[in-house]
């Protein structure tokens, strides 16, 4: 994917959401699916 040592990704954990991304509809389980990877947060809430 890119990411490094200390960088912040997105990840999806299990469940539905994790099978749309990939576009998996069925079929075995799906564990944990990285959904992006973080360049900046802003706002109020970015610590």
């Amino acid at each position: 994917m890119g990411a490094g040592a200390g960088e912040t990704v997105l990840l999806l954990d299990e469940g539905g959401s994790a099978r749309q991304v990939i576009g998996e509809t069925g079929g075995g389980p799906l564990r944990t699916v990285i959904a992006g990877i973080i360049d900046a947060i802003d706002g109020p809430a970015a610590g």
